[in-house]
C-alpha cells in the first residue's frame, strides 16, 4: 500500500471518528518520546508539541550498564511512566557507531551510493555488509575541487540488538540516528551562527566527542579516547571517595576545586587538543567557541578550566529557553540539561 493511500485512510477515519478517538489521534500526533541510549544510562524525554514549542512533561534518567536486562528495564520504565510507544525517536553512540567527513571526487548521489556498497571499507574501518549507513553530500567544495561527504554508520549487530530489546518491550522507534547528528540538528535550529566555526563537546560517561559545526553544517565528529568514566575514576582516587556516576559527581562537585578539576581532566583536554589540531591542519579551520554538554558538563568550573587551557571561549550548551514545561520544573531540567541534550535534539 502506498504511503499516500495510508495517509488518506487515516485522514478519512479521523474525520469519521468520535471526539474521544480524535483526541487520542491528536495526542499521538503531537507526542514524542526521545531516547538517548548511552553506554551507561537511558536519558528519556517525553514531550508534546503545541504553539510552535515542545512542552516537556517527563524527564527520565535511568542507569543501564552493559550487564543490564535492557528489555525488562525499558518495559518497567514505559509502564511506570505511562509513555507513548508509537512516536519514539532513538539516538545511539559509542564505538559501534561512527560519523565521519571524507573528501571524494565529484559524483552523483546514486553513483556514490553504488560505490559505498562495494568500497565503504576504503574510508571507514567497516565493510558495507557489516553496517547500516547513510550519507549526505555537503554543500561545500574543497580547495582541490573535491566534494565533502558526511557519513553516518552503525554496526548491524549493534542496531539489531538494540531494536530487539525495544521490540520485546513493545517499543518501535520511528527513527534512529546518532548522537552527534541529534546535537547538531538542535544547535543549528536554535543557535544563531555566523561564519565562525564552533565545537560542541559531548562529554559522556563512556563516549566523548568533538563535534564541529561550520557554515550551517556538521563538518566533523571525532571521538575522544578519554571518557567521563576515566575522569570519575581519577577524581575518586584524588578525593578518596566513591564517585562512579554523574549523580554522585553532582553531590561532590562543591568540594572539587578548579585545581583538582584541572588535574583530573588533564588527559581529556590533551585529547581535545589533538582533535582541534587535526581540524586546523586538515581543514585550516580554527574553533572560535566551544559549547559543552554531557554528564561531565555538570562540573561547575569545567568551562573556566577548558577556556584557560584551550584558549577558546567555552560555554554550556543551554537549551531550556527553547521549551516549556509541564509536570517537570524548569529548574530540575536546567540542573541536569547536559545529560539530556541529545534526547532534546531528537525532538527536532
Amino acid at each position: 500500500m502506498e504511503k499516500k493511500d495510508i495517509r488518506e485512510r487515516v485522514d478519512f477515519l479521523y474525520q469519521k471518528s468520535s471526539d474521544f478517538i480524535r483526541d487520542l489521534i491528536d495526542n499521538v500526533r503531537v507526542s514524542k518520546v526521545a531516547i538517548d541510549w548511552g553506554s551507561s544510562a537511558f536519558k528519556i524525554i517525553s514531550a508534546k508539541y503545541s504553539n510552535n514549542l515542545y512542552s516537556i512533561n517527563k524527564l527520565i534518567y535511568q542507569e543501564a550498564h552493559p550487564n543490564s536486562e535492557y528489555s525488562q528495564l525499558l518495559g518497567d520504565i514505559w509502564r511506570r511512566h505511562n509513555l507513548c510507544a508509537t512516536n519514539v525517536y532513538l539516538a545511539l553512540d559509542g564505538p559501534n557507531t561512527l560519523v565521519r567527513t571524507i573528501d571524494l571526487p565529484k559524483m552523483t548521489k546514486k553513483v556514490l551510493n553504488d560505490s559505498f556498497q562495494y568500497e565503504l571499507s576504503k574510508y571507514v574501518p567497516f565493510s558495507s555488509e557489516d553496517v547500516y549507513y547513510d550519507f549526505n553530500i555537503l554543500p561545500i567544495e574543497t580547495e582541490t575541487g573535491l566534494m565533502k561527504v558526511l557519513l553516518a554508520i552503525a554496526k548491524k549487530d549493534f542496531i539489531e540488538e538494540r531494536l530487539s530489546s525495544l521490540k520485546q518491550s513493545g517499543i518501535f522507534p520511528r527513527r534512529i540516528t546518532l548522537a552527534p547528528i541529534a546535537l547538531s540538528n538542535m544547535f543549528l535550529k536554535f543557535y544563531i551562527q555566523d561564519d565562525a566555526p564552533v565545537a560542541i563537546l559531548d562529554l559522556g560517561f563512556a563516549y566523548c566527542a568533538v563535534n564541529v559545526i561550520n557554515k550551517g553544517m556538521l563538518l566533523m565528529s571525532r571521538e575522544i579516547k578519554k571518557k567521563g568514566e576515566d575522569v570519575l575514576k581519577r577524581l575518586s582516587y584524588r578525593l578518596n571517595a566513591d564517585i562512579s556516576s554523574f549523580a554522585q559527581l553532582k553531590q561532590k562537585d562543591d568540594i572539587v576545586s578548579k585545581e583538582i578539576l584541572q588535574d583530573v581532566i588533564g588527559d581529556l583536554i590533551e585529547d581535545i587538543k589533538i582533535s582541534l589540531d587535526y581540524l586546523e591542519t586538515k581543514e585550516n579551520i580554527s574553533i572560535r567557541r566551544i559549547y559543552t554538554t554531557g554528564g561531565l558538563s555538570l562540573f561547575k568550573s569545567i568551562n573556566s578550566v577548558l577556556s584557560d587551557t584551550l584558549k577558546v571561549d567555552c560555554l554550556s550548551l543551554s537549551i531550556s529557553e527553547y521549551f516549556t514545561f509541564n509536570n517537570v520544573s524548569r529548574n530540575d531540567f536546567e540542573s541536569q540539561e547536559g545529560s539530556f541534550s541529545v534526547a532534546a535534539g531528537l525532538l527536532f
